[in-house]
């Protein structure tokens, strides 16, 4: 709270005697005071930034500019209160100073107790007005701010409602819809279930979700139309907004348009099934086992059906040379193996299986993941034949 002890009043007053003992009057409550005798003189001092913190303003103040237009001019340039101090009770000279402050109007056979209130009055009302505007100040630059993100994100930002219509988009998302401007964008898309959505049905799905997990942010991945007709794939995080009511009152969340990260998991996956179908139809022998306990990590259908030919149960990931193989002296010669690929790097090795009557060649190769090992592959071509 603001304390008015000690503040400094400007008294405007044309009339000397009057205004030394209103001057008087105002220290004995404990104000600074400075006099001025006119409009003119008041608004020099002011010009000079003499430190005022509340002006008491007479109306009639002699020759030159009165005390209304002397206090348009004072508060077009500087935000102070201001209280004007008149013997004018007339209801249109009083209307005529609230359309200039706010502040107060004083009669001057007042009391100096009816004064001194009005001017702290005028203090706590002056302290409440500024800490508003300061509040309205600071939430348009978060307005502002959050209004920049919006405008310039590169995600696509939106509010929609439960029925298929955009209330709010950015550009971004205009621009990833193949509109545009956003305004353009909400006018043509008025259900975007059937106007967006590849697969309407699948939009039934997440809008069964979102509408039972609220407020709970879901992120699900769609393919979408632009307005070419052209099909995208986007990234969605959307969440749901109640009303008052605990009804659903909008959607909103962000789009990222991920047709080439997409594009790339396809081909990447089409890419490993054409490999582990090659891998599977080579009658070589193909696995990896981890660096640790030498347990299968991958291995391919021949190898499954060497082993299927003497083993009752079939292998899986995670067998050692232990859980794979007769004896100990087998479990231990593959351990030393795998040892050497560790220790020595690739080689190749004649191993020798069906009590010796097929010859394989075996090569060993160390997997590697950003420098660290990983794994060791192994390659099983049976070369029997050859070496006859």
């Amino acid at each position: 709270m603001m304390n008015s002890a000690g503040k400094t009043i400007l008294l405007v007053e044309d009339e000397v005697i009057l205004a030394m003992t209103e001057k008087m009057a105002l220290e004995r409550y404990g104000y600074k005071v400075i006099t001025a005798v006119s409009g003119e003189k008041a608004l020099s001092l002011l010009d000079e930034e003499t430190p005022v913190d509340l002006i008491l303003m007479d109306i009639n103040l002699g020759k030159g500019m009165d005390g209304t237009e002397t206090a348009s001019r004072i508060l077009g340039k500087k935000d102070i209160p201001l209280i004007f101090l008149s013997s004018h009770t007339e209801p249109d000279v009083v209307e005529k100073t609230e359309g200039i402050t706010s502040y107060g109007y004083v009669v001057k056979n007042s009391s100096m107790t009816v004064l001194d209130a009005s001017i702290k009055m005028a203090f706590k009302l002056y302290l409440s007005m500024r800490n508003e505007r300061e509040r309205e100040a600071a939430l348009r630059a978060t307005e502002a701010q959050y209004r920049n993100i919006f405008d310039n994100a590169v995600e696509g930002i939106f509010r929609s409602t439960a029925d298929g219509r955009f209330l709010v988009m950015n550009s971004a998302l205009a621009k990833i819809l193949g509109y545009d401007s956003p305004e353009e964008a909400r006018s043509a898309i008025t259900d975007i279930r059937t106007q967006l959505w590849v697969h309407p049905e699948a939009r039934a799905a997440v809008f069964a979700h979102l509408s039972e997990s609220v407020k709970i942010p879901f992120a699900y991945e769609a393919e979408f139309r632009r307005k070419d007709g052209s099909v995208f794939w986007a990234s969605v995080n959307a969440r749901t907004v109640l009303d008052e009511t605990g009804a659903v009152s909008f959607f909103e969340g962000f789009i990222l348009d991920v047709t080439e990260r997409k594009r790339a998991e396809i081909s990447l996956s089409e890419t490993q099934t054409l490999r582990d179908a090659i891998v599977d139809s080579t009658a070589d022998l193909i696995w990896s086992v981890d660096p640790v306990s030498f347990g299968l990590q991958t291995f391919n259908r021949s190898l499954f059906d060497y082993f299927a030919a003497f083993r009752e149960e079939p292998i899986k990931a995670g067998d050692t040379p232990a859980d794979l193989l007769p004896t100990a002296e087998y479990a231990a010669l593959w351990d030393a193996m795998y040892i050497r690929a560790l220790r020595d790097g690739p080689f190749m090795v004649e191993y020798l299986v069906s009590q010796g009557t097929r010859t394989l060649e075996l090569n060993f190769n160390i997997l590697k993941r950003n420098g660290a090992v990983f794994g060791i592959s192994v390659f099983g071509k049976d070369i029997t034949e050859r070496k006859r």
